[in-house]
């Protein structure tokens, strides 16, 4: 009987044995569970879509399909590539996340300009479908826009708008020389100003006039005689009622009704020098030959044009300022309201 008990208590143990170790086994084979998260944005789907779980290992593949007008612009995520609609992930090992975005199909829009003038942009522009496009029609000097249409458009000064695009089309404009009397451009000042000046012309086609605001504020611009668009302007907290002048080396010369004469770069409006008088300024500078400036305010000055020191200067016994100073044959004259005055 004790032998018996004993191989019984044996057989036993090793039974228990082997089920526990079946049981480890199981657990440590058991492959890894991962998520993928997949979304897009508007303008197409994904499928499938929303919170997948994928075994360890696996592979997977995506179908995009591009709304009605749309486009794939990127498809990204779990290492995958994009083969015409099919997106395949590569092997996942971990949680990774796919997202498709998508675009509106680009239109080819083109547009084209006739001589003496241009379009921009020109040739050919790609238009997000069922969006507009502008222009800028540009006439060369002395022309003006003649015709332009195409793509369902319409004009307004010199930017022509298209309408809604859905379909490829052309823009065209034609240009025509501008009527003899027909005004070929317009400059608005600041709204508050008033321009009593007259306008001086340099070599170089650029216009320089001052204004006279209501505030206080004075401005003299400079502006291209080719279509009337400002190049720069010199702001003051004073007035202008004199017209400008210019030098022998192209300084734009302004006095104010501060008083004040100021010399400027005809490239910038940067303020070269100034000179301060007694008086009001109302007339113009008067140049000699060699660049001599002659200003006429309390008294008139002879300066430097270099950096605006005063050469020399005369007493006047005006009651009001001088209107009008100019230089002929060698001398000076120049005219008040109550009298008119020579000058050797």
């Amino acid at each position: 009987m004790p032998t018996r008990i004993f191989t019984n208590s044996v057989l036993l143990l090793i039974a228990s044995s082997t089920l526990a170790a079946c049981a480890g086994d199981s657990n440590d084979d058991r492959p890894s569970q991962y998520q993928i998260e997949v979304n897009s944005t508007a303008g197409g789907t994904i499928t499938p879509d929303g919170v997948i779980t994928v075994t360890e290992g696996n592979t997977l593949e995506f179908t995009i399909t591009p709304s009605t007008n749309y486009e794939v612009l990127d498809v990204s995520g779990c290492g995958g590539s994009l083969v015409g609609n099919l997106y395949s992930t590569a092997a996942i090992n971990s949680d990774c996340t796919i997202s498709a975005s998508f675009k509106l199909i680009d239109i080819d829009v083109t547009a084209t300009a006739g001589t003496n003038g241009d379009i921009s942009p020109a040739g050919i522009t790609p238009v997000p479908y069922g969006n507009t496009a502008e222009f800028t029609l540009l006439p060369d000097p002395g022309y003006k826009i003649e015709t332009a249409g195409g793509c369902g458009g319409s004009l307004t000064d010199n930017i022509y708008t298209t309408g809604a695009i859905t379909t490829e089309c052309t823009v065209d404009v034609t240009f025509i020389p501008i009527p003899a009397g027909e005004r070929k451009w317009r400059f608005d000042g600041e709204a508050s100003s008033t321009i009593y000046t007259a306008p001086a012309l340099a070599t170089d086609g650029v216009l320089f006039f001052s204004s006279w605001g209501n505030d206080g504020t004075g401005n003299v611009y400079a502006i291209s005689t080719l279509d009337g668009s400002e190049i720069w302007h010199f702001e003051n907290d004073e007035n202008f009622s004199a017209s400008p002048a210019i030098g022998t080396d192209g300084t734009v010369y302004v006095g104010s009704e501060s008083g004040v004469l100021y010399a400027l770069n005809p490239s910038t409006g940067e303020e070269l020098w100034h000179f301060d008088t007694a008086s009001i300024i109302l007339a113009s500078v008067a140049i000699n030959d060699d660049g001599t400036l002659y200003l006429a305010a309390d008294k008139v000055y002879a300066l430097d044009p270099a950096d605006g020191s005063e050469i020399w200067s005369f007493a006047l016994d005006t009651v009001s300022p001088p209107l009008l100073l100019f230089q002929l044959t060698g001398q000076l004259f120049m005219s008040a309201i109550e009298t008119t005055l020579f000058m050797p």
